[in-house]
Parts: structure tokens; sequence; C-alpha cells
């Protein structure tokens, strides 16, 4: 059996605890320990959902990969003997991009109960406007914590899935541009 997944990699695309092989565009890697997979423990992890696999990211790589070998099915990842890397993004910007997409869902809640409150707002527009190279890292530094609170604000399941949905397609795009 295989199953499509995602995995997050780190900035340099090598196995973390010590392992250190490169992450490679259509390598397939293997699990080499001696005991069974388990989840959290031992074997090649990935999730079905990327909005899942982003709560395990060491970094900013964002690969898609298929699972095969012996797979072993948690709550919201997969641990498996193979994992094959069909193609991976550096996803810093999508990852900029999605955070402030979610922070602007739930301004309407933000503002509703601090509607002279603007911290939010300006500072997903100076996370935009660093993203296009128009503002320095000081003022981003100056603006953005305040969005965090906004961004959490309404997250519920049915959040969760609009950012599911949201993440997805910023990444598939980004993928499609790199090609």
């Amino acid at each position: 059996m295989k199953i499509k997944a995602w995995h997050f990699a780190t900035n340099d695309r090598r196995l973390g605890y010590g392992d250190g092989r490169l992450v490679v565009k259509g390598r397939t890697l293997k699990y080499t320990g001696k005991k069974p997979i388990m989840m959290c423990t031992r074997g090649l992890h990935a999730s079905e959902r990327l909005i899942d696999a982003l709560r395990y990211a060491p970094g900013n790589i964002i690969c898609r990969v298929e699972l095969s070998g012996e797979i072993i099915r948690g709550d919201d990842k997969l641990c498996a003997t193979e994992r094959k890397c069909l193609w991976w993004i550096d996803g810093e910007a999508v990852l900029w991009e999605m955070a402030c997409w979610s922070a602007e869902q739930a301004l309407p809640i933000w503002e509703k109960y601090y509607p002279d409150d603007r911290r939010p707002r300006n500072a997903i527009k100076a996370r935009r406007g660093w993203l296009k190279g128009e503002v320095s890292d000081q003022e981003l530094a100056a603006a953005w914590d305040a969005a965090r609170d906004a961004a959490w604000a309404a997250a519920g399941d049915a959040a969760r899935d609009a950012q599911e949905r949201k993440f997805t397609t910023l990444v598939m795009a980004a993928h499609r541009k790199q090609k």
C-alpha cells in the first residue's frame, strides 16, 4: 500500500535525530533501525493533511511524500518504513502568507470585541509588505507580534478545515511555479 502525505523537513533538508540523510526529490528513504517502527519514536513520519504536518515542522521545507512498506496510522500522522519525496518547496513565503490569511479570518471576531485595536490588521499589512520587500525587518518586528492574538481567536474545527484547504492551495500553487 502507498499513501500520499505531507512532511516538513529542516531548512537544510536533512533528517533529524542524528540521522543526517538528505531529503532528495525522487529518492526513497528507508527506516534502518533494528526495532519495529513506532509512532513518534521510530520510523519515517508524515501526515495526510498538510495542516497536521505543520504541527511537527522543524523547518520551512514542505515535502509531498509517498509512504510505503509497513505503515502505522495515528490520529494526525503516519509512521512508515519507507518515505519517498515526490517534490519539495521552500515554504517560507507560503507559511507567512498562510499566517496572514489565518489572522485575517479571525479579524472579524477580534474587531467585534476590540473595535479600536488596529494592531492585528497593521501587523498583517506589515508582514505582507515584508514579503514584497517593502517593509524592513525592524518595522515588521514592531508590528507582527500583535497578529498572533487574532490568528488564534477563532481557531476551532471549522477554521482548521478552512486553513487546510487554503494552505494546500497555496503550497500546490508554489509547487506549480517551481516546475
